[in-house]
């Protein structure tokens, strides 16, 4: 006879390899309010330093469409101007950013939310 316990039919905490923050005009955040045809400066650090390009998706709320920009990373830090050329929400959770990544080499990412005005 075979005993499971429940502990094991349980799904496995994602095995991470480091911590991702966000600063947005120099400030951290998980939410940043811009308005539309404004550079916005976006720093992304990451606890590990890697020398890499990624492609980050954001993903459009309420009929916005989605973009994807892509951010090098130089000794585990990116950082660039973007200028959002229409009003909108958009969003990036973690699932996004460890979307491409093998399990074991992902990251922890609070989230950002982006709200752009008139």
């Amino acid at each position: 006879m075979t005993i499971i316990s429940a502990a094991s039919l349980m799904p496995a905490e994602p095995a991470y390899s480091g911590t991702m923050t966000v600063q947005v005009n120099g400030h951290a955040t998980a939410r940043f309010v811009g308005t539309r045809n404004t550079p916005a400066t976006f720093r992304v650090e990451c606890s590990l330093p890697i020398t890499d390009k990624f492609a980050v998706p954001l993903a459009g709320q309420f009929g916005a469409l989605g973009r994807t920009y892509e951010f090098e990373f130089v000794d585990g830090v990116a950082e660039r101007d973007i200028v959002f050329d229409v009003s909108g929400e958009w969003s990036v959770s973690e699932e996004q950013i460890n979307a491409h990544l093998p399990s074991g080499q992902q990251f922890q990412f609070g989230g950002l939310h982006i709200s752009i005005t008139e």
